[in-house]
């Protein structure tokens, strides 16, 4: 409970980045729960390797995004996807709800 809070604390009061906290929290957790620091070191070391290779997928895929949207392509995308996989299925219905979703809060 006390990293919980430390965690909360940690991003709304001292204004650190929720993926750096939370980062960091998880180390000293780990520590104090008795995993060794080289434990730790080699989880870290896998996990950057994990997110070395997938982040240029990522940011690709945002940059891609906020292309479409700003030309105005996202819309006429989505619909096309969802008469395709028909509201019905579970695909088509979870892209219907993004689509309500984004029209609602955005």
């Amino acid at each position: 409970m006390f990293f919980l809070l430390l965690l909360i604390f940690s991003i709304s009061k001292l204004k650190v980045y929720p993926f750096i906290a939370l980062v960091l929290i998880v180390l000293a957790l780990a520590i104090a729960l008795g995993m060794g620091v080289e434990k730790n070191v080699q989880v870290l070391l896998g996990f950057s390797r994990t997110l070395r290779g997938i982040t240029i997928i990522i940011v690709l895929g945002a940059f891609i995004g906020e292309v479409l949207q700003e030309k105005g392509a996202a819309f006429p995308i989505v619909n096309r996807i969802i008469i395709c996989l028909d509201k019905k299925s579970c695909l088509g219905n979870g892209v219907y709800r993004i689509r309500s979703f984004y029209y609602c809060f955005c």
